[in-house]
């Protein structure tokens, strides 16, 4: 087994989220962020957590009941616009 040193101040805060996240040990909570780390690019499960799956879903429902979407088109012209503007604000 080996350990890793913390500083006092980066402890406490790994205390607090330890304890918010529901881990009996700071050890615990730093060896689950440390694997999902490691976790293989491939593997995006630990990615969808509730909270994140309930997004979707709603976003699902949003866009059944006819919500606006916008295709990667759109998306990109409209990041182009703004990229311009801020250049010619800012650069000229």
């Amino acid at each position: 087994m080996h350990s890793i040193q913390l500083s006092d101040h980066v402890y406490l805060r790994a205390q607090q989220r330890a304890t918010e996240a529901g881990f009996p040990t700071v050890d615990e909570y730093v060896t689950e962020i440390v694997e999902s780390e490691l976790v293989s690019a491939t593997n995006l499960d630990h990615l969808f957590t509730a909270e994140i799956l309930a997004q979707l879903d709603q976003i699902h429902v949003e866009v059944q009941g006819g919500a606006k979407t916008y295709s990667s088109c759109d998306v990109d012209e409209h990041f182009q616009r703004k990229s311009q503007a801020w250049r010619e604000a800012h650069c000229e």
